[in-house]
């Protein structure tokens, strides 16, 4: 991102104290170039030109070997599992950008056409209304509309766990991440677990009676 910025923009501002974690893409770029005096038309008339520098740059360093990107434990089997449900649509939520995204869900080994809605990271600077696209985009898919804890929201940051309470959806918190078992558990999920490696444990969870 620093170096994509700064070949776009010039600048990647306070990059060096920003916490990327539970923020998308767009509120980033938003934040560290506003930081820097950039006005808003500017962020986003190159926003796009960014996107296509940041993928790029993350191709090569993954090639290069700049990146060891790996899943988090037990994830790829957690979604394999839950793809052999036939009620059940698998989506991915990431406050990353969308090509970005695709990238590292390969790079860690994941069937990306298991993941059959998303939302991502250039299309809102704010985390709960991505949730709330994606939800569109299953009703969209299948004439379904999900709801209450029909969605569950699986992350290990706290703006993860939070992101569906407008929706009433299921959270489960996983400590993979940044955050601890105390700033999770402050955020209330309805489950939590160190990692997802049990993967009937976390298919009990998803389908709980709650």
């Amino acid at each position: 991102m620093e170096s994509a910025l700064k070949r776009v923009y010039g600048t990647a501002g306070p990059i060096e104290d920003y916490y990327f974690g539970g923020h998308t893409d767009r509120e980033a770029v938003r934040d560290l170039l506003s930081a820097e005096g950039i006005d808003d038309n500017t962020i986003w008339e190159r926003f796009d030109d960014l996107s296509l520098v940041l993928e790029t740059e993350l191709i090569e360093c993954i090639a290069q070997g700049s990146y060891h990107v790996r899943p988090c434990p037990g994830a790829p089997e957690l979604v394999q599992a839950a793809a052999s449900y036939e009620n059940v649509m698998i989506g991915l939520l990431t406050g990353n950008i969308g090509s970005t995204a695709a990238v590292k869900l390969e790079a860690a080994g994941y069937n990306v056409g298991l993941f059959q809605v998303g939302a991502y990271g250039d299309e809102s600077a704010i985390r709960t209304e991505l949730l709330k696209l994606a939800v569109e985009r299953a009703y969209a898919l299948t004439g379904y509309q999900f709801q209450g804890k029909q969605i569950v929201m699986i992350g290990d940051t706290p703006a993860d766990v939070t992101c569906g309470l407008e929706l009433g959806a299921r959270s489960i918190a996983v400590l993979t991440g940044y955050h601890n078992r105390v700033e999770l558990t402050l955020s209330d999920p309805d489950f939590m677990f160190d990692d997802l490696s049990d993967t009937q444990k976390v298919l009990d969870a998803i389908f709980a009676p709650i």
